[in-house]
């Protein structure tokens, strides 16, 4: 039986967007990055099991998802000093880390 990290199986997919200059990746089990021309992250894509998605920004930000479910379907690890690490509900996460506009 294969894992869902099993390497030998992971498919990956590139898009490039030469006039923009802008790569997207995509991985089977559906998450999406886009890219900018020097390869930092803009915004990540994350399918929810059953239905729904969210999108967030590299900052941290809520792009599009249904607020009322994005609580109970993404938990977002962090890594702080020392190797702790929490698992966090994104109202938790974008209250403790999201910058102040």
């Amino acid at each position: 039986m294969r894992g869902p990290h099993d390497r030998e199986n992971d498919l990956y997919i590139g898009l490039l967007n030469k006039k923009e200059e802008k790569l997207f990746s995509g991985h089977a089990g559906g998450i999406v990055r886009y890219f900018s021309k020097d390869l930092n992250v803009e915004w990540t894509a994350v399918p929810f099991s059953g239905s729904g998605s969210a999108t967030i920004s590299a900052a941290g930000e809520l792009l599009q998802s249904d607020p009322a479910v994005i609580d109970e379907k993404l938990m977002i690890v962090v890594e702080r000093e020392a190797g702790i690490r929490e698992i966090l509900n994104f109202s938790e996460f974008r209250r403790r880390y999201q910058k102040s506009r």
